[in-house]
């Protein structure tokens, strides 16, 4: 998670150049927090889902739709 105005050497992006792997969450308006939150919260979710069992990603969703 980055502020919308940060050191220069994280430039502008979400991506790096020197670091590879790593995904800046970037503030859109300043002092706004949320959202980013909401995103990284989101690829989380995502990286988790992608990384479990076929059986367990089935008994989430059957939990999910109650």
């Amino acid at each position: 998670m980055i502020d919308r105005v940060s050191h220069w050497c994280w430039g502008n992006q979400e991506t790096q150049p020197w670091y590879g792997p790593v995904r800046l969450i970037r503030q859109r308006v300043p002092g706004d927090w949320a959202p980013v939150v909401e995103r990284v919260a989101a690829a989380l979710s995502a990286r988790l889902i992608g990384r479990a069992a076929p059986e367990d990603q089935q008994a989430s969703a059957l939990v999910s739709l109650g």
